[in-house]
């Protein structure tokens, strides 16, 4: 030992006398020791989200490590603040989505950036770190053109990687190509739109279009055009659509090449009510048709009595999609159109061969107008599984590695199995009066593509192993990505049922349509532990008396701070059915999401209590007042998102029952 310190010693004191040569300080030294980590692990303790959208804060906040107790601040709020945020002891994240409320100029001195250099176009990630009674504070600026931008900038932030929050001090700039929208809408359309297209975007209104005009030469135009505002005739000769033709409850969506990947798009809509469902249809651009889809806004206001056929399943995946026309009528009768619902069966007819075909959809008009009129309907709808894309590709790759053995290297084959599902759905409308068909509509519900990676052992050898060519089978045996299927497009049907048409405004009611089993009336509260795709795990099982079946309601609490002190809100994200219950825990899979929301852990369950069990019920002794009376209007789409220029003083939003 006393030999091997002596040869020691002097290697240390050769490293030494290097190191004070060189002029490396003892903190550069330590920092040469640190491993590197993603910077947002720096963001521990109190942060102060600054932001223009409540999702994309959402977003950030479900990126912040273990620890970190998080404030959101909207713009609106920021002269309230302005002190306190100079100089707080606190990490301040500023994200900026370009296609909502502008960030005040005036407080551009807050930011690590001079917004002022920021171009339509320029996406920014910058940083910078303040120290305070000698503990180091981090201000964090994330600047996007839109919403799908920004979205890529967090992920791109969380992927970045430093040794200490110094590291912080950054500027990070590029650019992203740009649809330039031409609107007379709302805002809340362009919202839509921004979180439902996979694309960057800038907007301006009619009367500010000359400051577009260089852009509109070389990018994609985007038309979003609503008939309840003036178009002047200058603008409606660059649609790609001659709109004066249309009826007036006809919409229009279409797609014109200005030559390469560049094109001229129009969604016009003769309300802001139809428009909102019109831009929420295509996630990215190259889907949008390139001929004109004209769509007609039926008025089924008279509508209070639908009847329902189940719809029919297809027989190659019955054993993969079970009980789809129940699925459907359930769906129909949460979507609140109409008064009543009631279910065909097979003891309705004489033969199961007219039962199979009629649950299809194919309905004589003769057939379609007797069963109405016996039922007393007004509307009668039916459909059917039209087809099925089940997709498996399995390929082949090489990967490799150097080997001890000078002229031998390591191969390893990598398989790779891609499998997606995709489910048409048709459906057909008929009117209860003429028996004739009304509307009709097919619809493509996408599972989410699963990939499977299996890396063979090493293999030493001069050449390269064989590999199999890419196969490509029509067979998924995943039952979850056809149950995902199934669901999605059960979604696009409510979705086009709601926004397509026009029906009688009315509070929305779970329908009873089945007899449902008792459900015990307790408030049942836990949280989410994962997610794998469709389905989430909750930390509640039979312990706690969960059911398979059991529908619960998950929230996510967002604290935010206001002149009267921090605040709690709890905001809506989706719903989640039961599907397999531990003793102390249970499977789910996702029914419904809020628009822009996704489920992530930690976000809080509650049990979902039927309408069929709450305490305001029509009074036995006054039927016939019950029945003459009118529920209130409710001028509603879809559940309300929190609006971001309303989050100071948030309230909860008033809930919607059936005697509101």
């Amino acid at each position: 030992m006393k030999k091997v310190g002596r040869r020691f010693k002097p290697i240390v004191l050769c490293f030494v006398v290097l190191v004070f040569l060189s002029g490396v300080s003892s903190a550069q030294l330590r920092r040469a020791f640190l491993p590197k980590r993603p910077l947002i692990e720096f963001l521990k303790g109190d942060v102060t989200v600054v932001s223009n959208s409540v999702t994309l804060y959402n977003e950030f906040r479900s990126r912040l490590p273990e620890g970190a107790q998080t404030a959101f601040l909207s713009f609106s709020e920021l002269d309230k603040h302005i002190s306190e945020l100079i100089n707080a002891q606190k990490h301040i994240v500023f994200i900026i989505d370009w296609t909502k409320e502008t960030f005040p100029i005036e407080h551009r001195e807050l930011l690590p950036y001079d917004i002022r250099l920021i171009r339509d176009m320029d996406v920014v990630i910058a940083g910078d770190v303040k120290v305070i009674e000698r503990k180091p504070y981090a201000r964090v600026l994330i600047s996007a053109p839109s919403h799908n931008s920004a979205l890529e900038a967090i992920q791109k932030l969380c992927e970045l990687e430093g040794r200490e929050i110094t590291d912080l001090k950054m500027q990070r700039v590029w650019q992203v190509p740009l649809l330039v929208v031409v609107t007379n809408a709302d805002e809340e359309t362009i919202s839509i739109f921004g979180e439902t297209i996979k694309a960057d975007f800038v907007w301006v209104t009619i009367d500010k279009l000359p400051k577009v005009e260089r852009l509109l030469m070389t990018e994609t135009e985007v038309y979003i055009l609503t008939g309840e505002q003036p178009i002047p005739s200058t603008l409606k000769a660059r649609l790609p659509f001659p709109i004066d033709v249309l009826r007036q409850n006809q919409s229009v969506l279409v797609r014109s090449s200005k030559g390469g990947n560049y094109y001229r798009i129009l969604f016009y809509s003769p309300n802001n009510r139809f428009l909102k469902h019109l831009v929420s249809l295509y996630e990215r651009v190259e889907d949008i048709p390139s001929e004109p889809r004209l769509m007609l806004h039926l008025d089924m206001s008279h509508v209070k009595k639908l009847l329902v056929f189940p719809f029919a399943e297809a027989p190659a995946i019955k054993l993969y999609v079970m009980q789809f026309g129940e699925q459907v009528v359930g769906a129909i009768g949460k979507a609140g159109i109409v008064d009543e619902l009631v279910i065909a069966k097979p003891e309705m007819f004489d033969d199961v061969i007219s039962w199979e075909a009629y649950r299809s959809g194919n309905i004589p008009t003769d057939v379609a107008r007797q069963l109405c009129e016996k039922y007393n309907c007004d509307a009668l709808i039916a459909g059917h599984i039209a087809g099925v894309d089940a997709i498996s590709v399995i390929s082949q790759g090489l990967t490799s590695s150097p080997s001890p053995a000078p002229d031998r290297r390591i191969w390893r084959v990598k398989t790779e199995r891609t499998q997606s599902v995709s489910i048409f759905v048709e459906a057909r409308l008929f009117d209860g009066r003429t028996g004739r068909l009304i509307w009709s509509s097919r619809f493509e519900g996408k599972g989410v593509s699963k990939q499977t990676i299996h890396t063979s052992m090493p293999i030493e050898s001069h050449e390269p192993p064989p590999i199999q060519p890419e196969q490509v089978e029509r067979q998924v045996l995943d039952t979850s990505l056809y149950r995902t299927a199934s669901s999605n497009a059960i979604a696009q049907l409510i979705k086009a049922l709601r926004g397509e048409m026009i029906w009688a405004p009315r509070p929305r009611v779970t329908p009873v349509v089945t007899i449902a089993k008792p459900v015990e009336v307790t408030q049942k509260e836990g949280q989410v532990g994962a997610v794998e795709e469709k389905f989430v795990y909750i930390d509640m099982g039979e312990r706690e008396g969960v059911r398979v079946g059991d529908e619960f309601v998950v929230l996510r609490r967002v604290r935010f701070q206001t002149a009267r002190g921090e605040r709690t809100i709890e905001e809506p994200v989706g719903i989640i059915r039961i599907t397999e219950v531990k003793e102390d825990m249970s499977k789910a899979v996702i029914v419904e999401l809020e628009e822009g929301m996704s489920i992530k852990p930690q976000d809080i369950v509650k049990l979902r209590i039927p309408q069929e069990v709450k305490p305001k019920a029509i009074k036995e002794e006054k039927p016939e007042a019950a029945k003459e009376a009118k529920p209130k209007a409710i001028e509603e789409e879809k559940p309300t998102p929190i609006k971001e220029e309303e989050v100071e003083g948030q309230k909860e939003p008033e809930g919607k029952g059936e005697n509101d």
